[in-house]
This record gives structure tokens, sequence and C-alpha cells, in this order.
């Protein structure tokens, strides 16, 4: 399991997270490649979060994607799984603050 980033020391509960299809043949597939595996962020969450982006002409605040995360311990963390998974990604430039920006990777 990755190290926890931004102090979070969350464990997956993976009932919680299903990512795999209990009918699928090998049962070991992803129900959607686009699904990310990571503890940090639920399928809920990784929809809850491209969505702000989308929305928003294909970039918003770092704060505007938290918005629609309940779990304020485990929301950056989150947000960070997407970049690291490539969804979206910040703006390096910028301070990384609740005003960096956060892109949307390919659209």
């Amino acid at each position: 399991m990755a190290d926890p980033t931004y102090g979070d020391t969350c464990v997956a509960d993976k009932s919680r997270f299903p990512l795999k299809s209990p009918s699928s043949p090998d049962h070991g597939r992803p129900v959607h490649p686009g699904i990310v595996e990571d503890s940090r962020v639920s399928p809920d969450d990784q929809v809850a979060v491209m969505a702000v982006p989308d929305d928003q002409g294909g970039n918003a605040s770092l704060l505007d994607c938290l918005a629609p995360l309940t779990d304020s311990r485990r929301s950056v963390n989150a947000v960070v799984a997407l970049v690291e998974a490539g969804l979206i990604e910040f703006d390096r430039a910028a301070p990384f603050d609740v005003n960096c920006r956060v892109t949307r990777v390919g659209r």
C-alpha cells in the first residue's frame, strides 16, 4: 500500500469501495478501467471531483474540487490520488493552497 499523503492514515475499506466486479469471470477485472483503485478516493468521490473542472470549462480551484467531498481529513488526499493517477493535474507554478488550479487531463 502506498504511504499516506498529507498526514492521512486511512486504511482501505474494500467493502465500502468495491472496485472489482464479483460477476466478472476472473474476479480481478475492474468494473471500469477508468476507476482509480486507491484507498484515498472512492468511485463516488472520483466522479464528484472530476465533475467540478468539467462543469467549469476544464479547470477549477482546489477549494471548488474539495466542496463535494464530505470527509475533510481525506478530501485533499482524494484529489491528490486523482492527480497521481493522471486524471487531473495541479498548476505547479502556483502555491499549493485552496486557490491552486486543478485541470482535467485530456479534455
